[in-house]
């Protein structure tokens, strides 16, 4: 699947959830709402993308991003997944039940930047 297919296949099946998107060489940028990156992430995964290189954080001033930097080991292809949490109430879904990697990650975050992920 080209970078592009996969860009369209997000947008198709959410819609307004993706804010943001491009592509870039093999690397395939989005923003989505929070609160529908969990799912946007299990269809990632389902796609191919099943390493997790990274979760991290952003702060933006007026808001706070996770950062999901998403890989295949089977397909050249990239993720650069930006979801921006309220300063207020930085409350986003847990992805370690998707990739397990992320668990020390979401931990990190959560360090840092006060991110709290449900379900971890």
């Amino acid at each position: 699947m080209t970078p592009e297919e996969i860009l369209s296949q997000v947008k198709a099946k959410f819609g307004d959830a993706v804010t943001e998107g491009e592509v870039k060489g093999v690397e395939v940028r989005l923003t989505v709402t929070p609160e529908k990156s969990w799912e946007v992430c299990r269809l990632l995964r389902d796609t191919g993308f099943d390493y997790c290189d990274c979760v991290s954080g952003a702060d933006w001033v007026t808001h706070l991003e996770v950062v999901y930097d998403l890989s295949s080991l089977t397909h050249p292809n990239k993720i650069h997944l930006r979801v921006p949490v309220s300063r207020d109430t930085p409350v986003i879904r847990t992805v370690a039940n998707i990739w397990r990697g992320a668990n020390w990650h979401e931990r990190e975050c959560y360090d840092l930047f006060g991110v709290q992920f449900d379900g971890h």
